[in-house]
């Protein structure tokens, strides 16, 4: 079964900031989705961040990266839009934290209004 959502983190020197952030996805009230973390060539231990949490997702993140550093999140986020299986995709900033219902909302929401970006 396809994930209803797809969330997208596009990921650069946030290594004290990550775990943070894929915390409050875990803590989500809405479970039926999938993270993308892209990283942006990071010179700091921010992929070993998210590869220690990986196992607690379930099977349910991806970690992918740029050839090269982009110098910013659009590139990190094409990329994650183009690897993602979700009916609908969110982004998160690698030092951002969302509320628990914030994904169910997010869902919720684009049913009710038939969202289709």
């Amino acid at each position: 079964m396809s994930p209803k959502i797809s969330v997208i983190i596009p990921l650069y020197n946030a290594k004290k900031y990550i775990r943070q952030c894929l915390i409050s996805v875990l803590s989500s009230t809405f479970k039926n989705y999938e993270v993308l973390v892209v990283d942006d060539c990071s010179t700091d231990d921010s992929v070993a961040e998210v590869e220690k949490l990986s196992p607690y997702f379930d099977g349910r993140l991806k970690i992918l990266s740029t050839e090269k550093n982009t110098g910013g999140p659009g590139i990190p986020r094409n990329i994650g839009i183009k690897n993602s299986s979700g009916k609908y995709v969110t982004f998160i900033d690698n030092d951002d934290m969302i509320l628990p219902n914030a994904l169910e909302i997010f869902f919720e929401w684009a049913e009710f209004y038939g969202a289709d970006v």
